[in-house]
């Protein structure tokens, strides 16, 4: 008796659990077959939306015949359906490549379609949706009438991945009547006429609340799910959704054997149960680790806490004061920068008064010059350490002479030094390489920077030296200099050295806030020297004077014999008669200047107040059209590098080929790249200085003339 009772218990436990494994399985199914009824919908909807496409396209175009086979294949390809059919009204059929059919029915569709304006058919286990036309185009010598759409359902079927269960599941689409339409290409897949037939030896057990039968389910149009068995028959899941399709009501059936789905759920069951316990265990362990750790880091983590506080506090005061600097500098050059042009403002409303007076008015128009390159200065000066911020600066490697570098350099600055009466020493010690490869223009700028320096900062019958040393070089190849500048000057605070070369610091005392200046020369000087691999030093004592050493590698130029000197022809040789220039400027006192100086060199000049004026007046230009065009950037309506990329995208036969100039106030590293970017030449900073641009001017348009004349 108590075995019977286990038994029975048993029994109940495992047909409770099958129960529950069979509802699970079923819910599955259906959502696999929702799915795929979406997705039968939507492709046979598509081929609804694909046909009124072309039936608009055809009554609304001209299309001639070989145009119109075209225009249906390319649709065809696009919307991925399987053939397009045209039909006449003198009963021909063709496809889109133009292919006659020979369907009995194809006359009785057409007539349909023309009777209702569309139409839709099943034939075997391809659609066909029709639509009517209005148009007078032809195909051969006969109208067309009616264009319509196939679709293989069998291949949708498959497409769309229905032979679910590693191929050893089916699923059928059927009509109302379980009539099959198409079916999976499955191995397990009968061959049947209608569905239903499959379940006449077995019993269906419904697994849903309904507890509809399989009939009724059908014939009511709903979704069901059913578990399918009997004696010597494997136990399968039938899963029934329906579909509807332009008027139609189909079925999608889907059978499983039973032992595959539950090998599937089973399997996943006991994957997520082997994963939850690891994750489970895991989470112990860590849990474990973190608390024997805890103690140790919690101390470690507190230290860490307490010195990275210190370190923000003691950045908070590093930008503190930074910030002190910077509001110093900006201060400093505000006023700097106000100086000259005050005596620029006063000076030329002097000049306006005193044009009768000619030894006056050239008296003050020498002021406002000298004030002018003063405040040039000051703002390339800012422009200069711009660059170097951005990590955009860049060194030449051309040949020149030490000697006369120096010699030039010394020359430079003697009348600095003539007007306050000092004495001067230039000394070239040991210079056995004079021939060298480098950016001479930044030593220049460097030496320059110093010597400006120590004549400022020296009183008037004061020292300055300057030596200029070839060390001995243990690089092959290279040559390396000394250069040393020394003065009986102020001197510099001992406390003010290690900050002498920061870009927002100046020694503040009286004759420094006496002296213009921006404070950026020296941090512009230290940059150009260490990004050349070189070494600056400072030594100085307050009140007596200062020396400043700075150390420059250059490679020897092994072709100095063979250069041949070629001084270049003078700017004022240069002239521009019978050329014609586009000039793009939007500031009518820009634009004047601009064309006074670009006539004084004999171009014809033609003036645009914006870039689209200036795009639009080069392209209609004829030939043969502008030598040269210049162009600001910062303009309204269209600006500059947009004018220059419409003229370089313009059809024009030297569209690549004119010279471009960007002459703008935009000069820092960036804005000479943005418009070397769009296709511009080259770049000329206002304010204008008329040899640089005369200069640059002569060179481009002797490259043009080289190119035209190697073609």
């Amino acid at each position: 008796m108590c075995l019977g009772f286990l038994f029975m218990m048993f029994r109940n436990l495992f047909s409770g659990y099958r129960s529950n494994t069979a509802s699970g399985s079923a819910a599955h199914l259906i959502e696999i077959n929702r799915q795929e009824k979406v997705n039968i919908e939507a492709a046979l909807q598509k081929d609804k939306s694909l046909v009124r496409d072309i039936a608009d396209e055809v009554s609304n175009g001209n299309l001639q015949e070989e145009q119109l086979l075209s225009y249906l294949r390319s649709h065809r390809k696009n919307w991925n359906a399987d053939e397009l059919f045209i039909y006449t009204y003198d009963g021909q059929c063709l496809n889109q490549d133009e292919e006659m059919q020979t369907n009995d029915q194809a006359s009785q569709f057409a007539a349909e379609v023309l009777k209702n304006g569309e139409a839709f058919r099943i034939v075997k286990s391809k659609t066909e949706y029709g639509i009517s036309l209005n148009t007078d185009m032809k195909i051969g010598d006969s109208r067309i009438a009616v264009v319509s759409v196939i679709h293989n359902l069998d291949r949708l079927v498959d497409e769309m991945g229905f032979s679910s269960f590693g191929g050893e599941g089916s699923v059928y689409l059927t009509r109302q009547n379980g009539a099959r339409i198409s079916s999976s290409g499955s191995d397990g897949t009968k061959e049947v006429y209608n569905v239903t037939s499959l379940f006449g030896n077995g019993d269906m057990q419904s697994l849903g609340t309904s507890g509809l039968s399989l009939a009724d389910a059908m014939k009511n149009g709903q979704e069901a799910a059913f578990l399918f068995g009997g004696p010597g028959i494997q136990p399968e899941y039938v899963i029934l959704t329906p579909v509807s399709v332009i008027g139609n009501n189909w079925f999608i059936i889907t059978i499983v054997p039973e032992k595959t789905v539950n090998r599937s759920m089973n399997d996943f069951s006991r994957y997520v149960l082997r994963l939850s316990l690891l994750t489970f265990f895991l989470v112990i362990l860590i849990f474990v680790l973190y608390f024997i750790l805890y103690r140790r880091d919690n101390e470690r983590y507190n230290a860490k806490i307490r010195k990275r506080e210190q370190e923000l506090r003691e950045a908070l005061t590093l930008a503190n004061s930074a910030n002190v600097a910077k509001t110093q500098f900006l201060s400093g050059v505000s006023h700097d920068i106000r100086t000259p042009l005050n005596a620029i403002v006063n000076m030329a409303g002097f000049l306006s008064g005193d044009l009768s007076d000619t030894v006056k008015a050239k008296r003050e128009i020498s002021v406002i010059q000298d004030a002018s390159k003063h405040l040039l200065r000051l703002i390339n000066d800012v422009l200069d350490m711009s660059r170097i911020e951005s990590g955009k600066i860049t060194f030449s490697k051309d040949a020149f002479d030490m000697n006369e570098t120096a010699d030039n350099i010394c020359e430079i600055i003697r009348p600095l030094y003539e007007a306050k009466r000092q004495n001067f020493r230039c000394t070239k010690q040991d210079i056995l390489h004079p021939a060298v490869l480098g950016d001479v223009l930044r030593l220049n700028q460097i030496l320059i920077n110093l010597l400006n320096n120590a004549v400022k900062f020296t009183p008037e019958g004061g020292n300055v030296w300057f030596t200029v040393t070839e060390l001995k070089t243990l690089r092959a190849g290279t040559v390396p200099f000394r250069f040393v500048v020394e003065d009986s000057g102020i001197g510099i605070p001992e406390s003010k050295l290690k900050t002498i070369f920061d870009p927002f610091s100046r020694v503040e005392n009286e004759t420094v806030v006496r002296t213009e200046g921006t404070g950026l020369g020296l941090a512009i000087t230290k940059s150009y020297v260490e990004a050349q691999g070189g070494k600056i030093a400072v030594r100085s004592v307050e009140g007596k004077g200062s020396v400043f050493t700075v150390e420059l590698y250059y490679s020897l130029d092994m072709n100095v014999e063979q250069r041949t000197e070629k001084k270049p022809a003078e700017i004022t040789e240069q002239r521009f008669d019978g050329k014609t220039a586009l000039l793009a400027e939007d500031n009518e006192i820009n634009r004047e200047i601009a064309q006074t100086i670009l006539s004084s060199y004999g171009f014809s000049v033609e003036c645009a107040e914006n870039g689209e004026q200036a795009a639009e007046r080069y392209r209609k230009k004829e030939a043969p059209g502008y030598d040269v065009i210049y162009m600001d950037i910062q303009m309204p309506v269209m600006n500059g590098y947009d004018a220059a990329k419409a003229i370089r995208a313009s059809e024009k036969e030297d569209a690549q080929s004119v010279p471009i100039i960007a002459m703008t106030a935009n000069a820092f590293a960036e804005d000479v790249e943005h418009a070397r970017s769009v296709g511009m030449n080259a770049h000329v900073a206002k304010p204008i200085n008329p040899d640089e641009l005369i200069r640059v001017t002569a060179e481009l348009l002797k490259e043009k003339d080289n190119r035209r004349k190697t073609i």
